[in-house]
């Protein structure tokens, strides 16, 4: 019998490859298009950062920033996406590194683990009211 682990992680990775073929399907000659981009990434807020890149942003940073994106320099963004980026065409290759390293910290969680759940303390509807 496959562990809980297991079955999410074959769950999560099913979308893997209908990603991947979407992005290997896109143009790359199309002008203003991610898969076209032919240059080096350079934001100037974390706002403007198209969803898919910012999903591989945040599997890189989880662990060295608490998932806090917000907290990751911008100059350590373009960096890092200026090491993967391949120039046109390089959204498969994004995906791939999504899922990697995706699949890396999944393997790292217990979700098993009780301990997860302890400590968290759940506020009431009276405390939500003061926020």
């Amino acid at each position: 019998m496959a562990s809980r682990k297991e079955i999410q992680w074959d769950r999560i990775y099913s979308g893997h490859e209908a990603i991947r073929e979407y992005w290997s399907k896109q143009s790359t000659d199309a002008r203003g298009t991610l898969n076209s981009f032919d240059g080096e990434w350079n934001f100037s807020d974390h706002q403007l950062i198209p969803d898919v890149l910012m999903n591989l942003i945040e599997e890189m940073f989880f662990f060295r920033y608490n998932n806090k994106i917000s907290k990751v320099p911008l100059s350590e963004i373009n960096q890092a996406l200026n090491e993967i980026w391949q120039g046109p065409g390089s959204m498969p290759h994004v995906i791939d590194q999504t899922f990697e390293l995706r699949k890396k910290r999944h393997a790292l969680t217990d979700y098993d683990d009780p301990s997860l759940l302890r400590d968290i303390r759940i506020p009431t509807i009276e405390e939500f009211n003061t926020f």
